[in-house]
């Protein structure tokens, strides 16, 4: 399982945009992925959580910055960093829906927050599958 400390820099470099904290530093993660939507989408990351098994989870916005279309992703990794599910959330209006936190619930799931043609979005997903 991923250090705690490992995982502190991953969100720290997901929050960041890919910029480091004290660049100086020597960082050994335990493993590195990334997101790459299939059509050529521009892909953020807006926050990252993690479950006591040590599954993360991620979610942001993937779209296309000239036309104004984005959609809400979120990914779950098992702890190697191997992708254990993906759900993409497209508001059929082909308007702007972007993921901006997320959270694991007291009763186990998973719960992201956003907006979605200007309105506030709530998705809740069974961290175990996507569902």
């Amino acid at each position: 399982m991923p250090s705690l400390s490992r995982m502190l820099i991953l969100t720290a470099v997901l929050a960041t945009g890919g910029m480091v904290p004290n660049a100086g530093a020597r960082i050994d993660p335990d493993w590195i992925t990334r997101y790459a939507s299939p059509d050529g989408r521009k892909d953020e990351a807006s926050a990252v959580v993690t479950d006591a098994a040590g599954n993360v989870y991620v979610t942001g916005s993937s779209g296309f910055t000239n036309l104004g279309t984005w959609n809400v992703v979120t990914v779950s990794y098992a702890p190697d960093g191997t992708q254990r599910w993906i759900d993409i959330y497209d508001n059929p209006g082909g308007t702007q829906d972007l993921g901006s936190a997320l959270t694991m619930a007291p009763d186990g799931t998973l719960i992201v927050v956003g907006r979605s043609a200007g309105n506030m979005l709530v998705i809740k997903y069974d961290p175990a599958d996507g569902s």
